[in-house]
């Protein structure tokens, strides 16, 4: 996971989960990983500041109802099912945003799909009963 200013982490499924992350506000989070970096004196500028920035974005963007991506949970399984075939964001970007070119709601941003394709969730998918 990439915290921004350089600094990318690799987290068990505990502590990469966004309820960890966000837990009293990032603090937890926060705490953990700065604990870690300076108990190993490790807790460089650039890791300090990428943690100041998860803490402030958390303040800029408070909890708030599931947005954009969260309204295509149909569509996303039909794109990660493609991108588990081994196709990736590009690949799928102009056909999806020609088919939903008319409808009221946008359709996921290029972003949004590289996201997807990041997270990888295919990879933990438990498979229906």
């Amino acid at each position: 996971m990439s915290l921004g200013y350089g600094v990318t982490v690799w987290l068990c499924q505990g502590h990469a989960s966004s309820d960890f992350q966000t837990r009293r506000s990032g603090r937890d989070f926060v705490r953990t990983l700065s604990g870690i970096w300076k108990a190993n004196g490790c807790l460089t500028s650039a890791r300090s500041r990428a943690l100041h920035a998860h803490l402030a974005s958390l303040k800029a963007h408070p909890r708030r109802p599931q947005p954009g991506s969260y309204a295509w949970p149909e569509l996303r399984k039909e794109v990660e099912a493609a991108y588990a075939d081994g196709l990736r964001p590009h690949h799928l970007a102009g056909s999806i945003h020609t088919t939903y070119a008319t409808c009221p709601a946008h359709p996921p941003s290029r972003r949004t799909l590289e996201r997807w394709a990041a997270e990888r969730r295919w990879l933990t998918a438990r498979p229906p009963p």
